[in-house]
């Protein structure tokens, strides 16, 4: 079921530097009521930055379908519901690039990846695969990035199996279901980075690393993950958490937390769980580290990318599409 060869999407070519969104934990509510308040304003959002800084994609960080995925096959009505029907800004039509979460599987990810074939946007070839993306700055030269999605679920077992073994909701994944196939993908993302030549690395997936907020920092990353990151100096990114926040340990590993896709927030209850003094800002609720109250309620958020050939940053944005925190620059690997 898992495939493991190395997949690169046809490669595209820009004539200016490289911008994205990112958003997790968008995909609205339940069969009953396929989107939620904050989804749909974060929608219009997104179409506001879209537009301001002309992305060429998107990325889903997982748990595009709320409660319990899809049930049913690609044909199933909440694909339009929850995805052709809201995302429906003129300069969101460009490829989005999905992978799943743990309430995806709680129905058929295979749905999701055969939905591929029937959208001109949703991009979902393969349980784990790689983008690679080339942009050409007139002025400095051309660059590349790369981004490797992952199933983290796979790779750490679904929180929502938790009461199986007596754990609650918010414990960490029991472990995988099956411990082949999270050592397949292991192995082929350990490959794919290896073999990366491109001036940014980056990593997608649904569990955090790192978070502060209520369900905390995922134990099987941080011991597996986390080490390729440093190794082949690349970045993450990732949901679950519905907040939205930055970490830099001080690895030059950059940490980006973007979960807050249908609503914000959950609490920042796993602040110590984390290294000391790397939690740059997040917001959690309506608080949060470096975070200034706003004269508006933060219904939802999302993330924007905007990669140079010297230099990338990113930054976090409110439902409505203002600008609530940018990082620093993020410099080329060496």
């Amino acid at each position: 079921m898992f495939l493991v060869s190395v997949l690169f999407l046809p490669l595209v070519l820009v004539s200016s530097d490289l911008n994205f969104l990112g958003i997790g934990d968008w995909g609205g509510n339940s069969d009953k009521k396929p989107t939620t308040t904050g989804q749909v304003d974060d929608a219009s959002g997104m179409g506001s930055v879209a537009s301001e800084i002309k992305i060429d994609f998107a990325v889903l960080l997982g748990d595009n379908f709320y409660s319990s995925g899809i049930h049913g096959d690609s044909t199933c009505s909440r694909f339009q519901e929850t995805f052709e029907n809201v995302y429906t800004a003129k300069n969101l039509e460009v490829p989005f690039y999905a992978i799943a979460g743990n309430h995806d599987h709680k129905g058929n990810v295979t749905a999701q990846i055969a939905y591929t074939v029937l959208s001109k946007r949703w991009i979902y070839p393969e349980s784990y695969y790689g983008v690679h993306h080339t942009f050409n700055n007139t002025n400095e030269g051309t660059s590349s990035l790369d981004i490797f999605f992952i199933d983290t679920v796979i790779l750490s077992g679904n929180t929502d199996d938790n009461e199986k073994y007596g754990l609650d909701e918010w414990a960490q994944p029991h472990g995988p279901i099956s411990q082949v196939a999270a050592d397949e993908q292991w192995d082929w993302l350990e490959k794919a980075m290896e073999n990366s030549t491109a001036n940014y690395l980056w990593v997608a997936g649904h569990y955090p690393v790192w978070s502060a907020c209520s369900h905390g920092p995922t134990s099987k990353l941080v011991s597996k993950l986390k080490p390729l990151l440093e190794k082949y100096n690349a970045h993450y990114m990732c949901g679950h958490d519905h907040c939205m926040g930055h970490i830099d340990e001080g690895t030059g590993v950059q940490y980006i937390m973007t979960g807050a896709g249908k609503e914000c927030c959950y609490d920042g209850s796993n602040v110590d769980k984390n290294p000391k003094g790397s939690i740059k800002w997040w917001m959690s609720g309506q608080g949060g580290s470096g975070y200034e109250p706003m004269p508006f309620k933060i219904k939802s958020g999302f993330t924007s990318f905007r990669v140079g050939t010297d230099s990338m940053k990113v930054v976090y944005h409110a439902h409505n599409g203002t600008a609530l925190y940018t990082t620093p620059d993020i410099k080329p690997r060496q």
